[in-house]
């Protein structure tokens, strides 16, 4: 387990992540989208998961958000504590 200290960094490393994961999703997407010029027909390759995965991707951009906020916090109260 982490110290209390390193919070800030895991999560900002969970929101990096989380925004990478995202982007990957959202670059490929459209690749998912095969269509044929000359028929103009189409298929579509696992679109359900990508949508997924972005879900998942923002979800934990959230939630590592929240650990931010919550670390902040602490340490906000700490320095009340100290005073």
């Amino acid at each position: 387990m982490k110290p209390v200290g390193a919070l800030p960094q895991v999560a900002l490393a969970g929101v990096q992540r989380a925004r990478d994961d995202f982007e990957k999703v959202a670059t490929e997407l459209p690749r998912q989208f095969i269509v044929d010029s000359v028929t103009l027909t189409g298929q579509s390759r696992d679109i359900p998961q990508a949508m997924v995965d972005m879900r998942v991707a923002k979800y934990a951009f959230v939630a590592n958000l929240k650990v931010l906020q919550t670390a902040d916090d602490m340490a906000r109260e700490v320095v009340e504590l100290k005073r």
